[in-house]
């Protein structure tokens, strides 16, 4: 009876910690490699849009060495690829903002739909889509023409860091604004994770007292009973063991992603 009650414990926070590692794996591939940028009312001749960051003293997402010299980008619309380069007027702005197409390290490309745009970097990478907003802590969207000629630079706009994983973007004509994500998939994964394991661990664990008392009831010799009744307690305890278990996951969650 002590192995099974041991085994049973330590079953229990194997497959706790399993979970734990996977929750974070999975959170990790929430945090997106790119910047989706929807707008309106943008000026006549505009074929995209890009976002303008703060300059940054030792700025580490900053193109250096050859690489600042010799590079070029992407902006992918329906009737092929538009190549710039380290000359178009894009990577020249600078009124203390500068491009993040043009002028960071990150290998982007610009993907253009019909009112919005998204800046994609791709995986594997460190850098994710928060990283970016929070260090800068100040952007601006500029709308490009086809040959990369900035039309019209709207007002900064400043961020305030509040633990989102994802920054979206909207711009309206000279005003943007952003609208932050929190990851919710963590709350989803606990409550199928609490179902699927807390409550049939406890649901087992009550049977196995019920059925190990009527079993030890019965075979039990005269006047043994209730030696037979002092698995309850034990068994009481497996549950509430499962019970602290799963309770413990949604503090991990709370707390590790929250």
């Amino acid at each position: 009876m002590k192995r099974f009650i041991i085994s049973f414990t330590i079953g229990i926070i194997t497959v706790f910690t399993m979970l734990c590692g996977a929750m974070n794996a999975n959170a990790m591939g929430f945090y997106e490699c790119e910047i989706v940028i929807k707008y309106k009312n943008a000026p006549e001749g505009t074929v995209f849009a890009d976002i303008l960051f703060k300059k940054v003293e030792d700025d580490e997402y900053a193109l250096t060495g050859e690489a600042s010299d010799h590079r070029v980008r992407y902006v992918c619309i329906d009737s092929g690829n538009i190549e710039l380069d380290e000359h178009c007027g894009l990577a020249e702005y600078d009124d203390g903002f500068t491009s993040f197409m043009m002028n960071r390290c990150l290998p982007i490309t610009n993907m253009v739909y019909s009112d919005s745009c998204s800046l994609d970097w791709g995986e594997p990478t460190s850098v994710y889509n928060s990283d970016l907003f929070e260090y800068y802590g100040e952007f601006k969207v500029a709308y490009c023409d086809k040959e990369g000629n900035v039309l019209l630079v709207t007002d900064p706009v400043r961020v305030k860091p509040r633990g989102y994983t994802l920054y979206e973007v909207y711009a309206d004509g000279a005003k943007a604004e952003y609208n932050g994500i929190r990851d919710l998939s963590e709350y989803f994964a606990f409550a199928m994770i609490a179902f699927i394991i807390g409550l049939p661990a406890l649901l087992i664990a009550i049977t196995a007292a019920i059925v190990f008392i009527i079993i030890g009831k019965k075979n039990a010799p005269k006047g043994q009973e209730k030696k037979a009744s002092g698995f309850f307690p034990v068994l009481v305890v497996m549950g509430i063991t499962a019970a602290v278990v799963t309770a413990g996951m949604a503090v991990i969650v709370r707390f590790a992603f929250f």
